[in-house]
């Protein structure tokens, strides 16, 4: 009994334990989500030395990476010379050890990834009812009220960004969905498609949406199923969308009406405060090109008169991930942000077209790639890419995505 008491006790499960609750701790905000991706990584880091094994560190992305590192605390020390850019770029190297902690965790526990991918879609079934809740009682499960007329927001109380979670970890489950199962998954995807597209209706955020319809559209490309089979399944989802839209007064007005009023006939780029954001982070990049103004400087640097565009001009953030390193870091950094997102982009070409089986983890890889893109889309409005909760998130796609890279690379030599 006290072997069994041992066993269950020992550090290897402790961790990976503590890991499967990691899209928990995410929901609890950014202190935990940061404090337990730091004990993580500091665990892979003591396991590195324990063993004497630093394959991770040896790639080309590992350096590429502690490069825009380096490259960011020394824009923050000697040209931003802000306290605010030196506190978020100074440690920002933990968050790539975090990734390269994801894929030892999932290595050494491979026999019980499917706990990890239950904790996942369990996390997807308590939004789906908690938020079905909310919008129908005007409070959660909890007792958290909505803090929007239209939008919900379940557990996240004021932070309005239930959507935007919930697109970053339906692929996570969808990956891990086909590489644990071995029999109808794709009857069990659409159920976590179907699930995860009505948490983002009811959360009523655009970009959210559209991240929605385009990892549907690039998962049946790739789907085992015949065309016919996969024009019937895409007429369904976006009839059902259109559906839902249509016929609640309250999501339409938010998602159609308020986006084609926003839009203005192509006045502004995707709405007016967004599009001053673009203008004033243009014109920064302008006055910076090589080297920027610091990364977190946005804030600071947007009320400068030279910069304003309107009264709309300033926020944390510009609100576009690449004005955003343009802006913040230059032409040096978005070099770094162009090789990373060329690459997965490469990546993702290669195995929509010749990748002809769903064998040696080319699917779930596959998942992963498209939801990277899509993440880090450069069209697309995003949040603040030094941000430490967003930090987190991304990082968590990312360590998922090098995971099956890997476990496809050993499979491929194999």
């Amino acid at each position: 009994m006290n072997n069994i008491i041992f066993n269950y006790l020992s550090k290897k499960n402790i961790f990976f334990l503590i890991f499967c609750l990691y899209p928990w701790f995410l929901i609890s905000g950014p202190f935990l989500s940061d404090l337990v991706a730091i004990i993580l990584s500091l665990y892979f880091i003591y396991e590195t030395f324990l063993r004497k094994s630093f394959n991770e560190f040896k790639n080309i992305y590992f350096f590429l990476f502690c490069f825009f590192c380096f490259y960011i605390i020394f824009n923050s020390l000697f040209v931003a010379k802000h306290f605010l850019s030196i506190k978020s770029s100074i440690f920002y190297i933990r968050f790539f050890l975090f990734s390269l902690a994801i894929v030892f965790l999932l290595e050494e526990n491979e026999n019980r990834i499917k706990f990890f991918f239950y904790s996942i879609c369990l996390v997807i079934l308590v939004f789906f009812i908690d938020s079905l809740f909310q919008k129908t009682f005007g409070k959660n499960l909890l007792g958290i009220d909505m803090q929007h007329a239209i939008r919900v927001s379940s557990f996240f109380g004021s932070e309005l960004i239930l959507g935007s979670f919930t697109i970053k970890l339906l692929p996570i489950a969808l990956a891990f969905l086909f590489f644990v199962k071995q029999n109808k998954t794709i009857i069990f995807s659409i159920l976590l498609i179907f699930l995860s597209s009505v948490i983002v209706l009811l959360s009523a955020e655009k970009t959210a949406l559209i991240m929605t319809m385009l990892l549907f559209v690039l998962f049946i490309l790739k789907i085992k199923l015949i065309a016919i089979y996969r024009l019937l399944l895409f007429i369904t989802f976006a009839s059902l969308i259109s559906l839902i839209l249509f016929s609640s007064q309250s999501l339409n007005k938010r998602l159609i009406q308020e986006f084609a009023k926003n839009y203005s006939d192509g006045k502004y780029i995707y709405s007016r405060p967004h599009d001053s954001h673009y203008k004033t982070a243009y014109k920064m990049f302008k006055d910076k090109p090589l080297l920027g103004h610091g990364p977190k400087m946005f804030r600071v640097k947007c009320s400068d008169q030279k910069y304003v565009i309107d009264q709309f001009s300033c926020s944390t953030h510009p609100h576009n991930y690449l004005l955003q390193i343009l802006s913040e870091t230059g032409l040096i950094g978005f070099l770094f942000w162009l090789i990373f997102y060329l690459s997965v982009l490469l990546l993702f070409i290669k195995l929509l077209i010749f990748e002809k089986s769903s064998k040696d983890h080319s699917f779930p890889l596959y998942i992963m790639c498209s939801s990277i893109l899509i993440i880090f889309l450069p069209i697309a409005p995003s949040g603040n890419i030094f941000n430490n909760w967003l930090s987190c998130l991304n990082f968590f796609s990312i360590g998922v995505m090098m995971f099956f890279l890997k476990k496809k690379s050993i499979n491929f030599l194999k």
